[in-house]
């Protein structure tokens, strides 16, 4: 069999929180428009709890919770929503509040027939981190796994990333790097799925250290690892992008 380990180290830790909106805009859609995107909402944080999602003033989606989910690809949380392109009124909201969590997407602009995801991390250590959104690649490569790496937990900031077989101690130049606080790295393609893949991710300095794996993925599946905020801690989370 074999096998392949994903290694992240915390580089450093960002200081100014953002939200990032990768791939945000796009034209076409708006009001009055058929055109619609793909969106995915994550709760990001322990800290938020779980969330509902108002699109244009209508609830579309409830009850979506932390993530627990733990080495396989999470098949448990909220599936991709259909959603307007273009201009739409938003809010992520905790159960039992109205708060907005996420007021820099008051009005959302998604490009039509993409997928989205938004991971929702709220308020942290007193700043307004809000949520990252991410643009999702949904076409596959023939007989193949893609794999990227998006770092989405404020306390965390610049990832980098070793793809080694399994048991292989990581060294020298890692595969992914600098992949920045609101963003993911480009898709690595990965050898066709004939075979079981493992993925782990940990880091080499600090009190926190995380792992996730052993990871079966299929061919023909694009998937994203998160690194999510867990209160003192940190959390992956793997989830399948088409």
């Amino acid at each position: 069999m074999n096998t392949t380990r994903l290694f992240i180290p915390n580089l450093f830790v960002v200081a100014v929180l953002s939200l990032a909106s990768v791939g945000c805009g796009g034209s076409g859609g708006g009001s009055g428009s058929s055109e619609t995107a793909m969106l995915r909402v994550i709760s990001g944080s322990w800290a938020v709890g779980s969330l509902s999602v108002i699109v244009n003033g209508a609830t579309v989606a409830t009850n979506i919770a932390y993530p627990m989910c733990v080495n396989e690809v999470c098949e448990t949380l909220s599936s991709y929503l259909t959603v307007p392109a273009g201009g739409v009124a938003f809010a992520v909201e905790s159960t039992g509040s109205t708060t907005n969590l996420v007021p820099q997407l008051a009005n959302l602009n998604l490009a039509p027939n993409t997928h989205n995801t938004l991971i929702v991390v709220g308020t942290v250590d007193a700043i307004p981190a809000g949520g990252y959104l991410l643009r999702d690649d949904d076409t596959p490569a023939t007989n193949s796994v893609k794999l990227r790496i998006a770092s989405t937990d404020p306390t965390v900031g610049t990832l980098a990333a070793w793809v080694l077989p399994d048991g292989t101690t990581p060294s020298g130049t890692p595969t992914i790097s600098n992949v920045m606080l609101g963003s993911a790295s480009s898709y690595l393609t990965l050898p066709p799925g004939a075979y079981d893949e493992t993925f782990a991710i940990t880091c080499f300095v600090g009190p926190n250290c995380i792992g996730v794996g052993p990871t079966t993925l299929s061919a023909n599946k694009n998937v994203t690892v998160y690194v999510l905020s867990e209160g003192l801690s940190h959390r992956p989370l793997i989830l399948a992008d088409n």
